[in-house]
């Protein structure tokens, strides 16, 4: 975490690489977001979001959600769980523009009752879907990484 610039980087621990937030106690209804740079944008497979709904948060990767984007795949953004996995949204890359190499920003605005809006992509081009996490009984928040270094700010 570096005060001074009010970012927390994530390294590339070589899979899941949880940061979990220490200001937010277990939460059922929150508004949650984060911009993240990726400072090896042009190096293959990107991967990194916001995680919540977590039952630890010494040990997070239990079972967790994750709003997220992951170039690896076919599934560009989504929001997901895991064990599971179960996808709660899934936004292929022919559907959204977005541009790697600038800030790209997350937010998630969950309710007591399980819906929630996504928002994802660049500043002044934003995508939005929304849904519902059946059975949501929440818990703790954080950022999250998978094989990639991520620089978070604004969260």
């Amino acid at each position: 975490m570096d005060k001074t610039n009010d970012t927390v980087t994530v390294g590339n621990s070589g899979g899941d690489h949880f940061a979990m937030n220490a200001l937010v106690g277990h939460t059922t209804d929150f508004f949650y977001e984060a911009d993240v740079v990726f400072p090896n944008h042009s190096a293959g497979s990107l991967s990194a979001g916001l995680v919540f709904g977590t039952n630890s948060k010494t040990n997070p990767g239990q079972s967790w959600f994750a709003a997220n984007t992951d170039t690896s795949g076919s599934e560009l953004f989504r929001i997901f769980y895991v064990p599971g996995p179960v996808n709660h949204v899934v936004v292929r890359p022919n559907e959204v523009s977005v541009d790697y190499s600038k800030p790209v920003h997350f937010a998630i605005d969950m309710k007591n009752n399980g819906d929630f809006v996504y928002r994802f992509g660049n500043e002044g081009n934003l995508y939005e879907r929304t849904g519902n996490i059946n059975g949501w009984a929440g818990g703790y928040v954080g950022v999250l990484t998978f094989n990639e270094e991520a620089v978070f700010s604004n969260v």
